[in-house]
């Protein structure tokens, strides 16, 4: 039995598909020879359907109308690219709810993990107990203050032992804050954590803390001076200063070594001591202690040199200054140099504030002008400064 196959066009679009020719059918693939659209399978047998010659010669009036065509169980096109559409519509839908799931899955982590969060982190409620008056209270140490109890920002630090006004209180996560008035930012507050305040003596002095004594030394008792007939007395020190005035604090002038001859012509105490006043060979006066005095005469042996080595008062540039000797700065300021040059700028290594003392390693004289080698292991320093800044130290 040879297979045969109906052209499945449009019969608007196709003659063949119009009237329902048989064509021959080769299997899936075979084409209308005039429109290119598949062919139907016909399960019929051509021996026994007549011939379209006859089919042709019949009259239309006893024309029976073509079998209907029974397809085989093959897909035609158009269902295979409707099920293409449809597998392509299934797989997009499932990739689709997949991005869903994961989106969901990923925002419900993160609301996890913000409320884990919430849930750690401290809460930002607070209430100020408000004070009806201010009170004082000193800082223990340096305190920062915080714009906020939670000590977020820091607005300000409060220098140790300021007095500062406390205006209200408040608990943030169990510990205790003090809101006060900012020193010298008028208007502003902050918050410090209590424990850093303490109450306030009406002296001034913190309540519970040790009182720290007035360190002022007493006013020295000094008697009148009282003249005497001129006594000889003798240096039975190594060596005495003499000073401009009674007391250690006195200016020296001018220095004696031991069995040096001095006139004393009056006598003065300072706090219960002697002093002795003596006749410079310049013709000036001076004052020294009792104690580095007697009227004997000391031992020489072995023998010393003795000589008085007399300072210009006026001037105290003029001032004996050896290796060895402690000097001060007495300018307002020093220029310290990497040597003993005054005429370049470049050596300058830093400047030195009046006050600063130094130790003298070598004394320089260049161009007339003596230079000192001052050296202080503590300060850091060492360089060259002009003899005319400093003084020395007694």
């Amino acid at each position: 039995m040879l297979r045969k196959g109906r052209c499945s066009n449009n019969v608007d679009k196709c003659s063949l598909a119009a009237s329902g020719k048989l064509l021959p059918y080769a299997g899936i693939g075979s084409i209308c020879p005039e429109c290119g659209a598949p062919l139907a399978l016909v399960a019929a047998d051509d021996s026994a359907a007549p011939s379209n010659d006859a089919e042709n010669a019949m009259p239309t009036s006893r024309r029976k109308a073509p079998p209907q065509p029974v397809y085989e169980e093959e897909p035609s096109r158009g269902l295979e690219i409707a099920k293409i559409a449809a597998i392509v519509v299934i797989i997009a839908g499932g990739v689709f709810l997949g991005l869903r799931m994961f989106d969901n899955s990923h925002k419900g982590n993160q609301e996890d993990t913000v409320a884990s969060n919430e849930t750690v982190a401290p809460s930002t409620d607070y209430q100020v107990e408000e004070f009806t008056e201010p009170q004082m209270l000193k800082t223990l140490a340096n305190t920062p203050a915080y714009d906020t109890p939670a000590e977020g920002k820091a607005i300000a630090t409060i220098g140790a032992g300021v007095a500062v006004d406390v205006t209200g209180q408040t608990t943030y996560n169990g510990k205790n804050y003090y809101r006060v008035s900012i020193p010298y930012k008028q208007g502003m507050t902050g918050y410090v954590a209590a424990e850093q305040l303490v109450p306030v003596n009406q002296d001034g002095s913190m309540i519970g803390q040790p009182q720290i004594e007035d360190a002022t030394p007493p006013a020295p008792v000094v008697s009148d001076i009282t003249e005497q007939a001129p006594a000889i007395l003798y240096v039975n020190s190594d060596k005495a200063n003499i000073r401009d005035g009674v007391g250690l604090n006195a200016k020296k002038i001018a220095e004696a070594l031991k069995g040096d001859t001095l006139t004393a012509s009056a006598t003065r105490t300072l706090d219960g001591k002697l002093w002795y006043r003596i006749t410079l060979p310049s013709g000036g006066e001076g004052w020294v202690s009792a104690s580095l005095l007697s009227s004997q005469k000391p031992s020489m042996e072995p023998v010393k040199t003795s000589g008085m080595k007399v300072y210009d008062t006026a001037d105290a540039t003029k001032t004996a200054i050896d290796s060895g000797s402690n000097v001060v700065i007495s300018s307002e300021s020093a220029n310290l140099r990497n040597d003993s040059n005054a005429s370049s700028a470049d050596n300058i290594i830093s400047k030195l504030d009046k006050g600063t003392v130094l130790k003298v390693s070598e004394v320089k004289v260049v161009d007339g002008t003596t230079w000192l080698h001052v050296q202080s292991k503590a300060l850091g320093v060492d360089g060259w400064v002009s003899k005319a800044t400093v003084k020395p130290l007694n």
